[in-house]
């Protein structure tokens, strides 16, 4: 994928406008600022200072084009965009032959480029500045106009390239000429324009371009897909990203459709296929400069200039030297401490990247964090993650694609995991129980029933399916390829307009209207295959049971999420008593899901503050399946609303004490601990999680606790992000005045 793709420069106006977020106000501003310099004898130049990626360019080449569009600017102001830095400017005369040069880009006018190519052999500096800053202003009077002059990375043209002398000479130009208005950007700011004896000194209004907060990213985000995201979700693109707008286009560009678990799993490998933005960012720099970058990525914490040599094994005044340089360069970030400064690299995702695609400690503490994000702001759908799994394996030789079919398989067998046979079949690419190296658990899935064994004309008197005829066949195909949402609920109302009696495209329906939260159509829809699924169960109990058993399950989540308790006990409890029907022949297959029912109808008793009834139904759970990680989490929030504080931290205590590595247990030990904290029990919480196994997985957790207990801890930022709004959480939860009646676990499994 070419870089120039997150270019704007070589955008048509109309994308860019398209694609323009986050930035509205900071446009705005510029915008203001250009109507009031129509009106003034001098203008007010503007210097736009943000890291890279911060939307600098963006910004300035939106401001020419709302410039070019606006009637009475239009026809007071032309711009002249330098599109790209301009490299070739040593000396005051060539910024001016460069400004001629772009005259003729923005123009197109052939006696534009006669000019610049007849100043160009001028050797004289004096007098190629005097001519073609003379060019320039004819034009700006010819067409009765003022000019804005574009210059991108002016810290560079004033730092590196140009005398002082020659900085003196646009300064004359700059007050004296009130045809032109300088417009430019630079990733700092620098000595020319701070020091009160500098040339540049007071020339420009300073214009600071700050990470996005969580409100603009979405709107950019949205700019660029054209749709939104939940914010929880977005919320951990921020923090990875550190509200940059170039990485958050970046991933809008490959991994709008992936969930936050899919993308942070494989961040790394992802990145380095569909973008080679942050290799080149390493790769452009020079040697040393590559040294002391790489290593302050590895470190991923804030560092000091010592910690940087010792780990680069560089001298500490070279190490310095080379940080100030990339400082400069926007690469690198500096805070004060103490009496020094500590630096991290500028673009967070970056540092994650890098440290994923190596071996070691910080490597599994990034993909560790990253992990935590994912459970903490993200509910991702399993389906379409085993779809995903699914397809990639068939795409792959026999001997690669083990693991794919192992996760596949572990997948099925989940404990947690909570859909019907008809809904796994249907998100499973056709062919992939037949493969000979597909693992037993799929063969079993597939077994048990193929989805046009479902496609029963109820009310009508069969006792066979009809033959599925080829436009039913089309629709079922284009239900199963559906890659999002959207395509599942057109895709399954397509079909359910031929076959209305379809159970499993109810399902699916219901399944992506829940996920869009239409979740009284999703109630229904539910409802429906519901009542399919028991007309087919009267005929065959043995091949429709099961799926009967979950649908309810679901059922009962669906009515409680829209205030209908009592609806939902009926149904749970009827999926209850199915689950423990089929456990009774089946108890490998089935006591996991009588467990996850029992687990469910618990939930319900608590919301109907029928405390002692949740609390068996726990017990009930944990009896089916001792290894029940919801039952737990379940016991452990029923002992904190009724005020058994001793007996929800030996909860705790076991729960992150397990041997085993599932990470299913980290959203519902987050609940519970931040539960906790809220009450007051912050200290005892973490002398729980501290020394436990699960410690390596909830560093932010950890981090927040310690916060919250005013201890000091240092942390990278992303993580100390985390932190915070952990801390935000509980704090809102300890202020809250209904918080011992409140469901304490999301019922949405």
């Amino acid at each position: 994928m070419r870089l120039a793709k997150y270019n704007p420069a070589f955008m048509e106006p109309t994308e860019r406008a398209r694609r323009f977020g986050g930035r509205a106000q900071d446009l705005e501003e510029l915008m203001r600022i250009v109507r009031e310099n129509s009106r003034r004898s001098n203008n007010q130049h503007v210097l736009v200072v943000g890291p890279r990626g911060m939307g600098k360019t963006t910004l300035l080449l939106r401001t020419a084009d709302k410039v070019r569009e606006d009637e009475s600017l239009s026809t007071n102001w032309f711009p002249i965009v330098a599109s790209e830095e301009v490299y070739r400017a040593a000396t005051i005369g060539e910024f001016w032959l460069e400004m001629v040069f772009h005259l003729h880009q923005a123009t197109n006018d052939p006696r534009h480029e006669r000019a610049y190519e007849s100043l160009k052999p001028e050797t004289d500096d004096k007098r190629l500045a005097s001519a073609a800053l003379g060019h320039v202003l004819d034009f700006a009077d010819n067409r009765k106009c003022r000019l804005i002059l574009i210059v991108e990375n002016l810290h560079m043209l004033f730092g590196e390239q140009l005398s002082e002398r020659d900085c003196w000479a646009l300064r004359e130009t700059l007050i004296g000429e009130p045809r032109i208005m300088l417009l430019a950007s630079a990733v700092s700011s620098f000595s020319q324009i701070e020091s009160p004896n500098a040339p540049l000194f007071e020339q420009f209004l300073i214009h600071r371009l700050d990470p996005l907060d969580t409100d603009r990213c979405l709107d950019l985000w949205k700019a660029v897909i054209g749709e939104p995201i939940p914010r929880q979700r977005m919320r951990a693109l921020q923090i990875l990203t550190g509200g940059n707008p170039r990485l958050i286009v970046i991933l809008a560009e490959f991994a709008s459709k992936l969930s936050l678990r899919e993308l942070t799993s494989d961040l790394a490998n992802l990145i380095d296929e569909h973008t080679d933005y942050l290799k080149i960012t390493t790769e452009a720099l020079p040697a040393l400069e590559r040294k002391i970058f790489v290593t302050l990525a590895e470190i991923w914490d804030f560092a000091s200039a010592a910690q940087v040599a010792k780990e680069a094994r560089v001298a500490l005044n070279t190490a310095s030297a080379q940080l100030a340089r990339l400082e400069g360069r926007g690469a690198v970030v500096a805070r004060r401490r103490g009496r020094g400064n500590q630096y991290r690299l500028t673009e967070r995702l970056y540092s994650i990247y890098h440290l994923m695609r190596r071996r070691g400690g910080a490597s599994a503490r990034a993909r560790a964090a990253a992990e935590f994000m994912a459970a903490y702001y993200d509910r991702p759908s399993l389906l379409h993650h085993l779809k995903s799994i699914g397809e990639e394996a068939l795409k792959l030789p026999p001997e690669e694609r083990c693991e794919h079919l192992q996760m596949i398989g572990c997948l099925l067998d989940s404990h947690s995991f909570s859909k019907s046979r008809a809904e796994i079949v249907s998100h499973l690419p056709s062919g992939l129980a037949d493969q000979p190296d597909a693992p037993e658990s799929l063969r079993k899935w597939f077994s048990t029933g193929q989805i046009q064994d479902e496609v029963i004309s109820v009310g009508e008197a069969q006792k066979e399916p009809e033959p599925l005829s080829i436009e039913l066949q089309e629709a079922i195909k284009a239900l199963l390829i559906a890659a999002n949402p959207d395509e599942e609920i057109s895709a399954a109302n397509s079909l359910l307009k031929l076959q209305k009696n379809f159970a499993p495209g109810w399902l699916i329906l219901a399944d992506a209207l829940q996920l869009k939260g239409r979740l009284e159509e999703a109630l229904t829809a539910t409802f429906k295959g519901v009542e399919l699924l028991r007309t087919m169960a009267e005929k065959q109990p043995e091949a429709f049971l099961p799926d009967l058993a979950m649908s309810l399950d679901h059922l009962g989540i669906r009515f409680s999420k829209l205030g209908d308790q009592q609806a939902a006990l009926q149904a749970t409890r009827e999926a209850v008593d199915y689950f423990r029907k089929l456990a009774e022949k089946q108890p490998e297959a089935f006591l996991p899901e009588l467990a996850r029912a029992l687990y469910n109808l618990g939930i319900g008793f608590i919301s109907l503050n029928r405390h002692k009834e949740a609390e068996q139904k726990f017990l009930d759970a944990l009896h089916a399946d001792s290894t029940s990680i919801a039952a737990q989490l379940g016991l452990c929030s029923l002992h904190i609303i009724t005020g058994r504080i001793t007996e929800a931290l030996e909860g705790l205590r076991g729960l992150v004490e397990k041997e085993d590595n599932r990470d299913d247990r980290i959203p519902g030990v987050i609940y519970i601990l931040v539960r906790l904290a809220a009450a007051g029990y912050a200290q005892e919480t973490l002398e729980i999680i501290e020394p436990s196994k699960l410690t390596p997985h909830l560093e932010p957790l950890i981090v927040a606790l310690k916060r919250f207990l005013k201890i000091d801890i240092s942390a990278p930022p992303e993580i100390e992000e985390v932190a915070e709004d952990i801390i935000a959480e509980i704090q809102e939860f300890a202020r809250s005045k209904n918080s011992d009646s409140k469901i304490l676990l999301d019922k949405n499994r």
